[in-house]
């Protein structure tokens, strides 16, 4: 795998490490790579990855490097996606599922993908539905955003 692009500057607050890239491009370019270190690590251990995606244009350049890099073992992932609108059908552009459809499980060979089902008559079911499918996986890896408001997987501060 190629080599991650590298920080315009690096530091410790408490015990989290910061990176600071130029650009989002860049930015987004390293997190593939962290990523997809870590999918390739528990596919070594285990046979499979299972990782969770945020829908947001914050992963825009995340995922547009994700889906590009070399070496990924797609066929062995098990995917999630974090959210999704209630009552938007399955196709609609507005939906989670479709935005990530669109920027990445359509442009590589993915094992399986588990989709929220915003049409679901009782949201209460689907959500016990997805979180059985959740608890059945190991989850190596969740990719998410922060949105411009602050907001963590649609949960708004």
């Amino acid at each position: 795998m190629r080599s991650p692009p590298s920080p315009a500057r690096s530091f410790l607050i408490d015990s989290l490490q910061v990176h600071v890239y130029p650009d989002r491009h860049g930015m987004g370019a390293a997190a593939a790579y962290a990523v997809a270190t870590q999918m390739g690590a528990a596919i070594k251990r285990r046979g499979s990855a299972t990782v969770v995606f945020a829908a947001a244009p914050s992963q825009d350049d995340f995922l547009a490097a994700l889906a590009t890099l070399p070496d990924i073992d797609w066929d062995s992932v098990v995917a999630f996606h974090m959210d999704e609108y209630l009552g938007l059908p399955e196709d609609a552009p507005q939906g989670f599922g479709s935005f990530l459809r669109e920027r990445l499980f359509d442009l590589v060979e993915i094992g399986t993908v588990h989709y929220l089902d915003g049409q679901a008559v009782n949201p209460e079911d689907e959500c016990q539905r997805y979180g059985s499918l959740l608890e059945a996986h190991q989850v190596d890896v969740v990719c998410a955003g922060i949105g411009e408001n602050g907001h963590l997987a649609f949960n708004d501060p």
